[in-house]
């Protein structure tokens, strides 16, 4: 079974980046070999052909992809699309296993400057209360250093009431993955 791909968008470099955020999880192996080896849009090509290499789980997502519908959206966000090789694309993601597709980024933030002293502090779906504690005090060291401070809660979770307010508010520059403009405040919960 294949999929047809209805947006010409998809023949650009920086559309199909945005479509691979779309269809395969961040970090998806398949995927990764995928780009790597025949380069976002046609990497797409193969994975809609729905024949071998494991592409068949794509399908479904490549059956209601919309790429013109998510770049209406995040433009009514002021959200834009940052891809390896832009000025702004920070360099260190070129050194993961598995680096993002792309970034989608809201507000007037330079990632690539925001990441030079930056740091992420990522948690489980279901943290223990040590666990908490120990991101807490890791973010507050960060913000009493004027570390910039990327939060990203794991995939399907809300921050808890008890949540330290910088973890509750949204910042006015966002970048998913997500880059605080906005140094981390100290906050320790009692």
């Amino acid at each position: 079974m294949s999929v047809p791909l209805r947006s010409s968008l998809l023949s650009q470099d920086r559309f199909a980046r945005a479509a691979w955020s779309r269809v395969a999880e961040p970090g998806d192996p398949v995927a990764n070999r995928l780009i790597r080896t025949h380069g976002p849009v046609e990497a797409l090509l193969v994975a809609a052909s729905g024949v071998g290499q494991k592409v068949e789980r794509f399908l479904p997502r490549l059956e209601v992809l919309d790429v013109e519908r998510d770049l209406e959206v995040g433009a009514k966000f002021a959200a834009r699309i940052v891809c390896p090789g832009d000025p702004e694309w920070p360099q260190g993601l070129d050194d993961l296993v598995a680096p993002p597709y792309c970034l989608w980024v809201r507000g007037p933030i330079d990632v690539a400057s925001s990441c030079q002293r930056s740091a992420a502090v990522v948690g489980a779906r279901s943290a223990t209360a040590y666990g908490e504690m120990v991101a807490t005090e890791m973010a507050a060291g960060l913000g009493e250093r004027r570390s910039r401070s990327s939060r990203e809660p794991p995939s399907g979770s809300t921050p808890p009431p008890t949540a330290a307010p910088w973890q509750q508010e949204q910042p006015p520059s966002r970048c998913w993955p997500e880059v605080s403009s906005v140094p981390i405040h100290r906050h320790t919960r009692r």
